[in-house]
C-alpha cells in the first residue's frame, strides 16, 4: 500500500524533525509498504490535495497545539471509502472521540503507534480492525458507531523498535535552532519521565515513568546518522535524560569513544534537580555544550499550583559549574499563572537575569489540553493576569536578560546562514511583540 505520513509543525519558524512519524515510517517500510512524507512546514501547501489523493493510507500524529489546524485540513479532505485515515499522537490519544467526529477519520491509535500501525493497515483492508488492541475506530460497515478495542500494554523494550527512518522526511529541510553545526538532527534516548506535574499531560500520555533505550542502541543510531547523513550535531529531545546519573555517564563515555568530534545539546527542558554538577565534566568531554532546564518560576505558591518543586539554590551553582567546563545552561520560565502577581513575575525575571544562565525563554502561561490544570480551566482562567500585562513583562524579560552580562554575544555565536532569518524573526516576535498569547 502507498502510505502518506503527514506533519504539521507547532511553529513553522522552528521546524523540528518529526521523530514520531519517522518512527512509524520505519516500521511500515519494514512491513513492505511504500511510505512517503508530507510536511506543511517544509513543502508547498498547494501540493497537499493531489498528494493526499494519490495514497491509500494517510497517517497524522498531531500535537496538542496543532489539532485545530489539523481538524481544518481534515475537514477539507473528501470522504473516500477506499482510503484509510489514521490519527495517533498526543491529541488523538487524549481525545479519541473528538478526533473521530471528523468525517474523514477512520481509526485512532492510542499511545505508542509502532506496534499497531502495521496491523491496522492490514486488518482494515480485511474489515477486521476489532482484532487490534489499543485503537478506537469508526465501524462504518455495521453502522455501530465508535468502537474501542482492548487496551494495549506499553512497549517495554525500546531497543526492539527500529530507529526513525530519516528518508521519508529529508533531514536537510529542518533548521532554525541555535546550533554550532549546520547539519544537525533530533534524537531521543528514551520515553516518559518520573517527574509528574499538573501543567502537562505527560504522565497521561506515557504513564509508568521513564524507559530508556540502551546506550549501545542510541550510539549506533548516532553513528549511522553521522556516516549516512553527515550529521555533526545532535539534539536530545527527551526530558528524562538526566534522571539516571549512571546512564548519563555511560552515554557520555560511549559518545566520546565512538563519535569523537560531534557536539550535542539538550533543548527539551529537564528538571533542575535531575542534573548533577559532578556529571558536567563528562558531558563536556563528550561534546555536550548546552542544556536547558525547566524551573518555570521561583515562588512556592506558583510551584504548588504547577505541581513542580525544585531547589532554587542549585541553578546558580550548576550555571557556574557549567561555565567552568565550557558549557551553557538555559532555562524555561513561565509567566502569568493564575493568581500570579505582577511583582512575582518580575521576581522570576530578576532571578533568571542574575542566575548565571546563558539562555532563557519566557513563555506566557497556557492551559495545555489534557493536563490537570486544563481540567480546571473554567475555575482558573478568570484568575490569570491580563494578557497585555503578560506581554509587556515578557518583552521586558527578554530585553533585560539578553541585554545584560554580554549574553547577546552568545546569541550571535549561535547564528549561521541557515538559521539566522528564522532566529531574527523569532527575536522580533518575542522582544517587540511580547510573544502574544
Amino acid at each position: 500500500m502507498r502510505i502518506l505520513l503527514v506533519n504539521l509543525p507547532d511553529d513553522p519558524r522552528e521546524t523540528m524533525f518529526p521523530l514520531e512519524l519517522a518512527g512509524a515510517g520505519a516500521v511500515l517500510k519494514a512491513a513492505g509498504h511504500e511510505v512517503d512524507g508530507f510536511d506543511f512546514g517544509t513543502q508547498r501547501t498547494s501540493a497537499w490535495p493531489a498528494t493526499a489523493a494519490s495514497h491509500d493510507v494517510i497517517v497524522w500524529m498531531p500535537g496538542l497545539a496543532t489539532w485545530p489546524r489539523v481538524a481544518a485540513l481534515l475537514g477539507e479532505l473528501a470522504r473516500d471509502d477506499r482510503r484509510l485515515v489514521v490519527l495517533g499522537g498526543p491529541y488523538a490519544t487524549l481525545f479519541p472521540q473528538e478526533v473521530l467526529r471528523e468525517p474523514a477519520v477512520d481509526v485512532v491509535v492510542l499511545g505508542e503507534a509502532e506496534e499497531v500501525l502495521g496491523h491496522v493497515v492490514r486488518l482494515w483492508s480485511e474489515r477486521t480492525p476489532d482484532a487490534v488492541a489499543g485503537v478506537v475506530w469508526h465501524d462504518r460497515w455495521r453502522e455501530r458507531g465508535f468502537r474501542s478495542n482492548e487496551n494495549r500494554r506499553r512497549i517495554e523494550r525500546l531497543d526492539d523498535i527500529p530507529p526513525p527512518d530519516r528518508t521519508v522526511f529529508s533531514i536537510d529541510n529542518y533548521r532554525g535552532m541555535v546550533t554550532r553545526r549546520t547539519r544537525y538532527t533530533q534524537i531521543v534516548t528514551g520515553r516518559g519521565s518520573s517527574r509528574d506535574c499538573r501543567f502537562s499531560p505527560r504522565s497521561r500520555l506515557l504513564p509508568g515513568g521513564r524507559r530508556a533505550r540502551s546506550v549501545r542502541h542510541v550510539v549506533e543510531e548516532m553513528c549511522v546518522l553521522r556516516e549516512q547523513h553527515g550529521i555533526k550535531e545532535f539534539h536530545f529531545e527527551d526530558q528524562g535524560l538526566f534522571e539516571d546519573r549512571d546512564y548519563t555517564v555511560e552515554l557520555c563515555r560511549a559518545v566520546r569513544r565512538e563519535l569523537p568530534g560531534v557536539v550535542w545539546q539538550c533543548p527539551a527542558g529537564n528538571h533542575p534537580d535531575d542534573l548533577h554538577a559532578d556529571t558536567l565534566p563528562d558531558l563536556a568531554k563528550a561534546g555536550c555544550y548546552r542544556i536547558y532546564l525547566e524551573p518555570h518560576g521561583i515562588h512556592e505558591s506558583n510551584m504548588r499550583l504547577l505541581g513542580w518543586s525544585w531547589d532554587p539554590g542549585r541553578i546558580e551553582t550548576l550555571a557556574a559549574e557549567a561555565r567552568s567546563v565550557g558549557m551553557e545552561l538555559g532555562g524555561y520560565f513561565t509567566l502569568g499563572l493564575p493568581d500570579e502577581l505582577q511583582q512575582e513575575m518580575l521576581d522570576t525575571v530578576r532571578f533568571a537575569v542574575e542566575s548565571g544562565l546563558a539562555w532563557a525563554q519566557f513563555t506566557p502561561f497556557r492551559f495545555t489540553p489534557g493536563s490537570q490544570l486544563h481540567d480546571q480551566i473554567e475555575h482558573l482562567l478568570p484568575r490569570c493576569p491580563a494578557a497585555a500585562t503578560i506581554r509587556r513583562i515578557v518583552r521586558r524579560a527578554y530585553w533585560k536578560f539578553y541585554g545584560s552580562k554580554g549574553r547577546w554575544r552568545i546569541v550571535l555565536r549561535g547564528l549561521n546562514h541557515r538559521n539566522a532569518p528564522l532566529l531574527l524573526w523569532r527575536a522580533y516576535d518575542k522582544m517587540v511583540r511580547g510573544q502574544p498569547i
